[in-house]
């Protein structure tokens, strides 16, 4: 067994490795997470927004697959803030109440208005009670990084650049650019984990994020066709077949699925699919001039085509891989890959 990797962020939740399974709806479920966490990682989940009681049925599977009967859990959960912000039908704001009585060791909130509001929330929850919740919050900008760390005092950061699949902001630059400015802007005494996302699925991609400065890394696409994703088997299917040129950053992809709503400048990247080249460039929440949004929905829905969430790295996801294997593999090839820089030194 290669040794553990000591970063900010491993100190922070306890683990061996500082490999992060980020919160994704109808992807990473409490089996999963509680899978990645048990590998040395650490694994958030998040709710489906389809009903409270399947909500609080992943608690059930956490703990049972955990073996903990009580007591605070080690995965995090995650919730978007606009739909805490709107209270919708499907009781966001009670599910954010569960996994905080649950306790989880953190929460991870992303796309608000405003995330400070639920940040603070959290914290005030916690006062009466010896368990803290550690609050992850994803950043696109620099300028969301400082509020974060400086305003509302998060304990990690995600830095999410535009090559992460799923839903971000159509503003974020890649990766290596976001992350260095925040290194950069924030002093290291004064620096919560700064975490990396986006198109990372390579050991070496993680061993590059860290000797950046970055004290962890977030691996979704990677962990989308284990048998423990809530992905359908079709479109696990699609994302072993799906080479690196099969992904877009789109608005569209909402707009096919009926998922409107977002806050303004959040789009997503998923599988390139027929329609989305007809609705590409438009705004949010407006349909095409002249075109009528059902017809290409019916086509889509004709042509067994569906939205399939996946980021830039998905070519390297030939088969679906128990959680284990995916983070002893990133871990392993880290680690070498690490010693192997220190060789490039010359005394």
């Amino acid at each position: 067994m290669s040794p553990g990797i000591n970063t900010s962020l491993t100190r922070l939740l306890g683990i061996r490795t500082p490999i992060i399974l980020p919160a994704m709806a109808f992807a990473s479920g409490g089996l999963l997470a509680s899978q990645v966490t048990q590998a040395g990682g650490f694994g958030f989940f998040s709710p489906t927004y389809s009903s409270y009681d399947h909500w609080a049925s992943e608690f059930t599977s956490v703990r049972s697959t955990l073996g903990l009967s009580s007591g605070p859990l080690p995965v995090g959960a995650g919730f978007l803030g606009f739909r805490l912000d709107k209270d919708t039908p499907d009781r966001p704001r009670d599910m954010l109440q569960l996994a905080l009585e649950q306790q989880v060791k953190a929460v991870w909130l992303s796309f608000g208005s405003d995330l400070g509001k639920w940040v603070r929330h959290v914290r005030e929850y916690d006062t009466s009670r010896e368990h803290k919740t550690l609050v992850f919050v994803v950043v696109n900008t620099l300028t969301d990084a400082l509020v974060a760390i400086n305003d509302w005092k998060v304990d990690a950061i995600i830095a999410q650049g535009s090559e992460s699949g799923g839903h971000g902001a159509s503003y974020a630059p890649p990766l290596l650019n976001l992350l260095s400015t925040i290194l950069d802007a924030v002093p290291e005494d004064n620096r919560p984990p700064i975490i990396a996302a986006g198109g990372l699925v390579r050991p070496n991609q993680v061993a590059a994020m860290l000797a950046m400065g970055a004290a962890g890394t977030v691996h979704g696409t990677l962990f989308l066709a284990c048998p423990a994703s809530l992905y359908k088997p079709e479109a696990k299917r699609l994302i072993i077949a799906a080479d690196g040129q099969n992904t877009v950053r789109s608005y569209a992809f909402d707009l096919l699925r009926g998922t409107t709503g977002w806050p303004k400048g959040v789009d997503g990247r998923g599988l390139t699919i027929s329609g989305v080249g007809e609705l590409q460039g438009m705004e949010q929440d407006v349909c095409p001039p002249g075109r009528d949004l059902e017809v290409l929905q019916k086509a889509m829905q004709e042509r067994s085509e569906a939205v399939v969430w996946a980021g830039t790295g998905v070519g390297e996801v030939r088969n679906s891989r128990d959680p284990s294997a995916i983070v002893q593999e990133l871990h392993d090839g880290a680690v070498a890959a690490l010693r192997g820089v220190r060789d490039l030194i010359v005394d």
